[in-house]
């Protein structure tokens, strides 16, 4: 039987009492220790916002003290369910009274949205990273921008002089080590190394 009964019987209704005013009593600590708070987390971009929360740990160290005080009852650990974006806190306690099984359940189910911690040494290298992005990107457009003056100077200054463009740029890709060459002095140029860009990314 489960209490909350319309049984006329006095013993139940005077039991419906206890247990209404239990409840209230209950319910009034709970609402208490699940007011919301501002906190500070950190998204995937290390972008810092406020959200709204509550302490879950409160409520388990709430059950905890009811179940430590039930002398006598058998009673069930405080558990903590994780079941992708609900969380469940809940124990069960019960006791044989006469032909009498009294038990009990408390249990609180609220959804999560997971968050970083905030974390300083994080949010500076992401910032170092989007500066070594945005660094590469600006320089690899002013070289792509560039590319062909860029090319024909260095063939120049090598002394490859009165050649059109097609003659040029066979010279040019025909050599892969003259190539490479070319390619280290105009990053140099363009004061950007950008082997050591993308392996500062990878660390």
């Amino acid at each position: 039987m489960r209490l909350g009964t319309r049984s006329p019987n006095d013993f139940i209704q005077s039991i419906n009492k206890k247990n209404e005013d239990i409840q209230q009593l209950f319910l009034a600590k709970i609402i208490d220790l699940i007011k919301s708070t501002n906190i500070k987390v950190m998204l995937g971009d290390a972008t810092i916002t406020e959200q709204k929360t509550f302490d879950p740990a409160l409520v388990s160290d709430f059950y905890q003290t009811i179940i430590k005080n039930l002398k006598d009852w058998s009673v069930q650990e405080v558990s903590i369910s994780n079941n992708d974006d609900i969380r469940r806190i809940f124990t069960k306690f019960e006791i044989r009274e006469g032909n009498y099984l009294i038990s009990g359940h408390m249990s609180l189910q609220y959804h999560v949205l997971l968050y970083y911690r905030p974390d300083q040494q994080v949010i500076q290298l992401q910032k170092e990273l989007s500066e070594i992005i945005d660094l590469t990107k600006n320089k690899e457009q002013e070289m792509s921008d560039n590319s062909d003056q860029f090319v024909l100077n260095k063939l120049k200054e090598k002394g490859y002089k009165d050649f059109d463009h097609q003659k040029l740029f066979e010279i040019f890709y025909e050599n892969d080590e003259f190539r490479e060459k070319i390619y280290k002095e105009i990053e140099q140029d363009i004061e950007v190394d950008f082997q050591d860009l993308s392996n500062k990314k990878l660390d």
